[in-house]
This record gives structure tokens, sequence and C-alpha cells, in this order.
């Protein structure tokens, strides 16, 4: 297979940021021996950026270095890809790739993919429906993430333009496959750069919780809601400067309907004495504590 031919592909196949090790596996196969020396070193470096790009900057070190060493044998190369692709995610991920490069000059590079995971992001908003697969939503996740840090990072005047798509998104319908990880990773993300996300962003966030808990409730996930609620209710109550729904006093029921359901005597236990907890440091709940 050619170097075009390689290119052409991932142009067309590139669409999602999840499991892109399999472009750097499926370009390693495609490497023959009849190929120049200087594609085959163009060939390492596509395999190279694949092998990285997804977890860039949370991957092994010596597994970036090994992978730096090898890109930075032609870095016009990359420039090249950035220039020729009409694919916004190549684009992203090509021009990411140049700042964080050890090169000082390629630093400016990050306005691009700034502007590129904000076109992907935007496309992945008009497509997402209750037919999207779990890939993906997980892909649309790492592009937010990766978005808003490079966002931050460049301090981009289109900062505001990101945020007001990442509230756009978090009101997505609750038929969406995998809503609860979605919206759960919205409110994370948001409360990561708290400082991004200011007081009044959170407006009406509390309502999409407090749906997304009704709807755990429903479905009887309770476990879930214990590791969830603590997180994000009270602290987007505090957030907005004003409390919204009843978070411990849910919280408080599914620790009770967890007792109830649990399947051994020392698990039912375990729930009963958090329950207890739980009501204790209310300090208003003293009949239920006594019923425990």
């Amino acid at each position: 297979m050619s170097l075009l031919e390689i290119q052409e592909y991932l142009e067309s196949n590139v669409k999602i940021l999840d499991h892109l090790y399999k472009f750097a596996e499926f370009i390693s196969s495609k490497k023959s021996e009849d190929i120049s020396a200087t594609d085959i070193t163009k060939f390492d470096i596509e395999n190279s950026i694949f092998s990285i790009i997804e977890h860039i900057k949370t991957k092994r070190l010596d597994w970036m270095v090994k992978s730096y060493k090898i890109i930075s044998q032609d870095y016009n190369y990359v420039i090249q890809r950035i220039k020729q692709t009409k694919n916004p995610l190549l684009k992203a991920i090509y021009s990411e790739i140049l700042y964080y490069s050890d090169e000082q000059k390629y630093k400016t590079y990050i306005q691009q993919a700034v502007e590129s995971y904000y076109e992907v992001l935007d496309r992945f908003c008009i497509e997402l429906s209750d037919k999207s697969t779990d890939d993906f939503i997980h892909s649309m996740i790492d592009v937010m993430r990766k978005l808003i840090h490079l966002a931050v990072k460049s301090k981009t005047s289109k900062l505001k333009d990101i945020k007001k798509l990442i509230l756009k998104i978090i009101q997505v319908d609750s038929n969406v496959k995998l809503y609860h990880y979605l919206i759960v990773s919205i409110i994370e993300l948001m409360f990561e750069y708290n400082k991004t996300f200011k007081k009044n962003d959170f407006d009406g966030v509390d309502d999409i919780f407090w749906n997304l808990v009704q709807l755990k409730l429903k479905e009887k996930n309770y476990h879930y809601l214990i590791n969830i609620i603590p997180k994000y209710g009270n602290k987007i109550d505090e957030k907005r400067g004003k409390l919204s729904y009843p978070w411990d006093e849910v919280l408080g029921k599914c620790f009770i309907k967890a007792m109830e359901k649990a399947d051994s005597n020392l698990t039912a236990r375990h729930w009963c004495i958090d329950a207890i907890k739980h009501y204790t440091r209310l300090n208003k709940y003293t009949n239920k504590i006594k019923q425990l």
C-alpha cells in the first residue's frame, strides 16, 4: 500500500477519537519492502502519531519520547498533512502533535488544534442522537476534554463559543445512549475548569442532574446514585449559591434501598452503617437513625 493510499484511507476513516491505535496497527501492517526510504519514514511518523495521540501526555513517558523521536525526523511532513487534509479531526490530531513537540516554533499550532477540535465537536453535536454508538459518545467526551484543555492553555478568544457549545450538549435528550456518562462527564469537566465555567453557567445544570438522578431511581440503580450524588449534588448548589433539590434525602433513601436489596447480611450491614453515618452527619433524622 502506498503512502498516498494510506493518507486517503485515513482521510475517509478517521471519524472519531477512539481506538486510534488500530490505525497505527493498520499503517504498520501495510508498510512493504519496496517503499522508498523517505516514504518509510513517513509511514513510521503516521504510525507513531496514531500510537500516542489518543492519550497524549497521559501515556508512559518512555513511549512518548520514543514516538516523538520518530515524528521529529520530519516535522515538515506533519505540517504538510495539516495543509492537505480536509478532515477536521486529522487536522486537529496533526496540530496537537506539533504543539506538544519540544520545538518552540510549533507551539502556535495549538490555535489550529483548538479550531479543528471545535469543528469536530460541533459536528458531533449535530450528529448526536439516540442512535449514536458508545464509541461515538466516548469520542465526543474525549474531544471535549482535549478542546477545553487546549483552549484554556492557549487563552483563545474562542473559549466563549466552546463553553456555549458544551452547555448546549449537556441539554441532550435523555434517550441518547450513555446519557448518564455524557452528563456526568460534562459536569465533571465544568468543575475541573471551574475558573472557566462561572456561577451562571451552572444555571439549569441542577435540573439536568436531578433528571438523571430520577432516571436512575426508576432503574433502581442505587449503587450508581450513591457514587454520583455526593460528588455533584450539593457541589452544584454550592457553585450556584442556592439550594435546588433534596440531594441528601435521596442519598439516604439510596443507602436504605441498597441495604434492603443486599445479597448478604455482611453487605446489608455495610450499607446500614453508611446510612447511619449519613443521617448522623445531617443531624436532623433522629427517628430514622433509631430505626436503623
